[in-house]
């Protein structure tokens, strides 16, 4: 396994976790918004669009995406919206205190860069929070 699938399996974990998510989804990350994906409210996906080495080539940045398909209540969205704002807090707090030190690769750092939410059909909205990831390669 490359170093940036163990991150990836790695975060993926860590999210299930925190009890708040659903699944991880059995699509790639690439798929998740895809009209013929039928998302499950609060499934998850874990991707890494880049990745760029030190100069001794023994540490990596990359760029960690989390994308979480979120359903708004039809009769109050507005507290949805809220209670969706909340587990955005919640994942990226899991994220940040997680003990990376234990695990292989091990991660020097998780750090948030930013969140989008990006409005789908019927009352979704497709949370994507991007970390930048300091790793130590195989």
């Amino acid at each position: 396994m490359s170093s940036i699938a163990a991150v990836r399996a790695q975060v993926a974990a860590r999210l299930l976790a925190t009890g708040v998510l659903t699944r991880e989804s059995a699509e790639p990350i690439e798929m998740i918004r895809a009209e013929t994906h039928s998302p499950v409210h609060l499934e998850y996906a874990v991707g890494s669009p880049s990745q760029e080495y030190t100069a001794r080539g023994k540490q990596s940045r990359t760029q960690i995406e989390i994308v979480i398909a979120y359903h708004l209540p039809p009769k109050d969205r507005v507290t949805g919206y809220d209670t969706m704002l909340g587990i955005e807090r919640t994942v990226v707090a899991a994220l940040q205190t997680s003990d990376w030190g234990a695990l292989n690769p091990r991660l020097a750092s998780l750090t948030p860069v930013e969140s989008t939410r990006t409005p789908g059909a019927d009352g979704w909205i497709w949370l994507t929070i991007t970390f930048l990831a300091l790793h130590y390669t195989l």
